[in-house]
């Protein structure tokens, strides 16, 4: 994570980011410029100074980065969000800037927060899916298999001789 001042102290030597900040909350969907922005914005603050770079990328440059560094995985705290992580998070920034924007109007007819990064208990919705399609199929292959350990697809002699 990335502390208050060094986040500004980017905006200050780039005013390019400035406006997609200032710009969050003019409409309520999030504009692509704005999410495209913001996105750029985050792989600045990471090291990854390339506008053609996305945060996957930053993301995998700094978890590569740190790993050959400390021979351990990094905390994943310290590491850039994934973009989809950063897409719902700028969805709800937007929202909260809209709904401040227009804070000045008498009556104000909020939009449904489940299109716009919140779950309907308004909890935070992070992600569709945390891995590939494929990955997940094969975590789940297993997943009422009490005794399966992973990685252990052969099965021994005992289990055959049992049968």
């Amino acid at each position: 994570m990335k502390g208050k001042e060094s986040c500004y102290k980017l905006i200050e030597k780039y005013s390019k980011f400035e406006s997609y900040f200032c710009d969050l909350g003019a409409s309520i969907e999030l504009s692509m410029d704005i999410e495209k922005g913001l996105e750029e914005y985050i792989c600045y603050l990471y090291g990854l100074n390339n506008s053609n770079s996305n945060v996957n990328t930053a993301r995998w440059k700094k978890f590569d980065e740190k790993q050959k560094r400390e021979h351990k995985v990094p905390d994943m705290a310290v590491l850039p969000p994934c973009k989809e992580v950063l897409y719902y998070h700028s969805k709800r920034a937007n929202f909260v800037a809209y709904t401040w924007r227009n804070s000045i109007y008498p009556t104000f007819d909020y939009p449904n927060i489940t299109d716009h990064g919140w779950l309907p208990d308004a909890s935070v919705y992070w992600m569709e899916s945390a891995f590939p399609n494929d990955i997940e199929d094969l975590l789940h292959e297993h997943e009422n298999e009490d005794d399966y350990e992973y990685g252990s697809e052969v099965e021994s002699e005992s289990d055959d001789d049992e049968s």
